[in-house]
Parts: structure tokens; sequence; C-alpha cells
């Protein structure tokens, strides 16, 4: 029987085991999925013909492919930390996330963004929007200092839960991180069970050139792992200059959304999923199996 985990080996290894699917099975089913793009812009008009996938270790029958529907829910979690001692990198955080909504926004209009300033607290900067002047306001809000730590799994669990009440399937987190060490406590556990209920992919970009994913094992824990087990993916660059363009990589991701519907022989939830396109982009699986 299929299930997707999350797996989480910091001092102890702990499973927690998610079924993808809860419904009757079927001859078919049909998944949300991610198309890994480039900084250039979105995976466009893919056919049944243009992807591979399987289902464990058995190829199945890609029966039919079309555009993602419905509208776009991302919040955006961005660490406003950072060492002592380095300039901080406002202007790069900036550029990076107003070059995001940009991408986004060029491929659904519609798109709505939520906007979290993670330093001493996780704090809300705009509530969910499609307006460019609400989103413009928050970005030109956003400014990076010296502290040393910073809550970032909160403003994943916060999103999490705002996210809830979003229509789904087409929920998104993306947090971006620099080079502070984790303040929360919550356990990477947690996160990932309150991301699971959320629906949410989780989309990460770590600045560690500071030595981020080092000094937060817990942080690390999510960022690696939890990353994958929900349909997204994880991104490091060495310093913030690179910032942007790892965030037009997860933007034209996001518009690459794709549903996917596959042939089965077999009764029973659905197993691990696999899969690329003929030209070798790689595609994301997310928990949402109809």
């Amino acid at each position: 029987m299929r299930r997707m985990i999350f797996r989480m080996c910091a001092a102890a290894v702990v499973l927690i085991p998610v079924p993808l699917l809860s419904a009757p099975a079927a001859d078919s089913k049909t998944v949300l999925v991610s198309v890994v793009a480039a900084a250039s812009g979105p995976v466009g008009d893919l056919s049944p013909a243009d992807v591979r996938m399987q289902e464990g270790r058995t190829p199945v029958e890609v029966t039919g492919v079309a555009p993602a529907g419905g509208p776009i829910s991302v919040s955006l979690v961005l660490d406003t930390s950072y060492p002592m001692g380095r300039f901080p990198p406002t202007q790069d955080l900036r550029r990076g996330v107003t070059s995001f909504v940009s991408a986004v926004r060029s491929a659904a209009p519609d798109a709505q963004f939520s906007l979290y300033s993670v330093s001493n607290a996780a704090i809300p900067l705009c509530d969910f929007t499609a307006d460019p002047a609400r989103i413009a306001d928050a970005i030109a809000h956003l400014v990076v200092g010296t502290q040393a730590a910073s809550p970032m799994l909160e403003g994943v669990v916060d999103a999490s839960h705002a996210l809830e009440r979003r229509p789904p399937p087409r929920r998104a987190i993306v947090a971006v991180s620099f080079g502070s060490t984790e303040a929360g406590a919550e356990r990477p556990v947690d996160v990932a069970a309150d991301l699971l209920k959320s629906g949410a992919t989780l989309w990460t970009v770590s600045v560690t050139g500071t030595g981020d994913v080092a000094q937060s094992v817990a942080r690390d824990e999510v960022w690696s792992k939890v990353t994958a087990g929900s349909g997204g993916m994880g991104i490091r660059v060495v310093q913030a200059s690179g910032l942007e363009t790892q965030m037009k990589i997860v933007a034209n991701t996001l518009a690459s959304q794709y549903t996917v519907t596959f042939a089965r022989k077999r009764d029973g939830p659905v197993e691990q999923l696999a899969g690329e396109t003929t030209t070798g982009a790689k595609i994301l699986f997310s928990h949402w199996v109809r």
C-alpha cells in the first residue's frame, strides 16, 4: 500500500505515514504536478506524449495532461535576520521577491500572495491579495537586519494554517532563509503534519554561504526532506546576489503546474509516483490525487 512518508532524522528517526489517496480505486487517477522550469520561463504545451511516469517501479500510461486550473495561493515566508558583521541583503531580497511575484502573475494574473517577515517572530506584512500595489508595499517593508536567529519554522506553520482556507489544490509556501539559526521550538514532525493538512507544497531557497543549513538542524530537516514529500523542492545558493535567479526558477515551476491523468490496472492506494518529460525536465508530484 502506497504511503507518502516524511522522514525526520534528527536525534531519532520519526516517520509520518501519510496516505496519498483515500478515495476508492478507479481505472485512472489524476494528480497535480509541477514541472521544474528554468529561470527563462515556464514549461508550456505539454501533451500525454511528453510525459513519462511510473507508479512504484511500474511504468504507467499517461492518458491526459492539462494545465492546472483554479487560482494560485502563495505564502512567502521571508527571513529578515542576518549574521552580524555582514552587509544585510535587503535589496537582493526585495528584487528576488519582486521578480518571483512578477513571474507568477505573468502566467496567472489572478494569483494571490501573502508575505511574512521573520525575525523575532513571523510577522504578516499582507494577507492574501492580488492587488499589485499592496504586494509592492509589503515588499518595500522588507528590511533585513542583524538578528542572529529567526523562527522560520514558525512562519511555515503560520502560513500552513492560513492556506487551509484557500481554494485547493494550488497552494504553496515559498520560504527564503539567510544565515540565521532556527529560533523556533517547532519540531520538524509537527511542521510536516501542518503542511500536509494545509494541502500546500513547500519550496525553499537557502542562502547557504553564511552557514544556514549547518547551524539549523531542525530547519534543515524540513528544508531538505519535507519539501520533496510535499511536491515542492529546495534550492541552495551561495550568495544573496543569486537569489533573484533562483526565485524565478521557483515561480516558473509553479507556473508550470498540470493535472496528469494516468491509467491504473490495479486496486488500492497509489504508490510512489516519479516522472519526467521527454526533454528531461523533472516532474514533482503533489499529494493531491483524485
